[in-house]
């Protein structure tokens, strides 16, 4: 590593500069509620843009393959990114959640003090309920689907994984309910752990340790490691950080040891993935062969390439940006394409331009063999081009803090702190992209969650509150 960084530019000290000061401006602003969804946003930016450099070979890769204006430009525009972002939080959150800016942030003060207060409880209590909720009906839609294999749907572990919400990478017919359904599996396998991390009432804490033993599997036997992250990290984060009440040393201790547990199984999963195995045979094989496991890398951990390459691809001009168009058709992805045959489909100009272009891949799989996902910063680039590009993203993440912001200050009303523990996982996985593929767990939830408020807040027996909520 040492020898890395002797390589890089000044550009790349000066985002580190940056990083320090985005840093420190997060922690000044953890009780308003802005700082901690802050801090995650910084993080996930260091992860994927600097984390690419110093944990692939930036000699080999970076060096051989761009030119120094190249390599700089990728590092500007990182910069910009975060000298706007923190802009645009300064700007976006005091005027929207303007109406709750006296209130502080309910996340930081169960940090500090604790989840045993009785609204803490409740909350926890009431999306339990819409846990058990949405996996009865995922179980209906897994009958229908598999029908007898729905058994190794709820017990993964008893056999070989099945796949009931699969569809081909563009859509059709009933292909919108199976993403529904994919997104909601998604959504209560991070629920109940987080209700198995927070709860005190011990029935409702056997609730969340029996639906993680049923749903965790399933994921943790996938090949997708996005998927693993977004279902387990919530429960696991929620158990230390509010849970757990001893000194933030031991607390990071014990973050450290999941997170090195984590590494070493997301290293079996790729591998497994890469063999074409299923990942329960692959880890029977592997658990004897300790030095294959330690060498492997992981994959997909570069999305500063990826910006260098957009930035490569248009300066040649074998690559326009398409101004606006990838966001419009992210915008769009919750309509059917059985209502919208004509949907726009996502990356796949970017996908051919790297490459990926595979006549015999066929129309379900838009004519490419594997889309790339370009990074936070980069789609950007791809929508708006070199010099406005880490504008747009950076706005699009000061808005996703100010919403989850907001949702922090409400943390303790119907459902909302395990929707926040949720929000703040999935913004690692924005680091990919900007998606709502990413997203819909939350978004689902959300929409859940006002729902249930709303019929609540109509029974005659509940008395209606004049405040206004997120």
């Amino acid at each position: 590593m040492i020898e890395t960084l002797s390589l890089l530019p000044i550009d790349f000290w000066v985002v580190i500069a940056l990083f320090m000061f985005g840093i420190f401006f997060s922690v000044h602003h953890f009780a308003s509620g802005t700082g901690i969804p802050m801090l995650a946003v910084f993080a996930t930016v260091f992860f994927w843009y600097v984390g690419d450099v110093l944990y692939n070979d930036y000699e080999q890769v970076h060096l051989a393959n761009f030119d120094s204006q190249v390599l700089a430009s990728a590092w500007l525009q990182v910069a910009v990114f975060l000298l706007m972002f923190i802009l645009f939080v300064g700007i976006l959150a005091p005027y929207i959640n303007r109406d709750c800016s006296h209130l502080r942030s309910r996340f930081y003060g169960l940090y500090l003090y604790g989840v045993e207060d009785n609204q803490t409880q409740a909350t926890v209590n009431q999306f339990c309920k819409i846990c058990i909720l949405i996996w009865a009906v995922l179980v209906l839609v897994a009958v229908v689907t598999i029908g007898s294999d729905t058994i190794y749907f709820v017990f993964s572990f008893l056999g070989h994984k099945v796949y009931p919400f699969t569809r081909a990478r563009v859509g059709g017919g009933f292909s919108a309910i199976l993403s529904l359904a994919t997104n909601f599996h998604v959504l209560v396998g991070a629920g109940f752990g987080i209700v198995a991390a927070l709860s005190n009432n011990p029935r409702t804490r056997a609730i969340g340790i029996v639906g993680c033993l049923f749903i965790w599997p399933d994921f943790l036997l996938d090949r997708t490691r996005n998927a693993i992250l977004a279902v387990c990290a919530p429960g696991i984060f929620s158990w230390v950080f509010l849970r757990l009440r001893t000194p933030l040393s031991v607390k990071i201790a014990v973050l450290c040891v999941a997170v090195v547990a984590g590494d070493g199984w997301l290293r079996l999963v790729m591998n497994a993935r890469n063999e074409g195995r299923s990942v329960s045979g692959f880890v029977a094989d592997s658990l004897n062969d300790q030095a294959e496991l330690s060498e492997t890398k992981h994959l997909g951990l570069n999305m500063y390439e990826e910006l260098c390459w957009l930035n490569l691809l248009t300066q040649q001009q074998q690559y326009k940006p398409t101004m606006g168009y990838r966001y419009f058709a992210e915008f769009v992805n919750p309509v059917p394409r059985a209502l919208w045959p004509e949907k726009p489909l996502i990356g796949i100009e970017y996908a051919i331009a790297r490459g990926q272009h595979w006549a015999d891949a066929g129309d379900a799989q838009a004519g490419v063999g594997a889309t790339i996902s370009t990074g936070m910063i980069g789609q950007g680039v791809d929508n708006f081009g070199p010099i406005l590009g880490p504008v747009a993203p950076a706005f699009l993440m000061a808005l996703w803090v100010t919403i989850l912001a907001r949702v922090d200050i409400y943390a303790t009303r119907f459902g909302r702190l395990p929707l926040y523990a949720i929000g703040l996982v999935l913004t690692f996985n924005m680091g990919r992209d900007i998606t709502l593929l990413v997203l819909y767990p939350f978004v689902f939830g959300f929409i859940i969650i006002k729902f249930l408020e709303s019929q609540q807040q109509s029974s005659p027996q509940t008395s209606r509150r004049p405040v206004r909520q997120l």
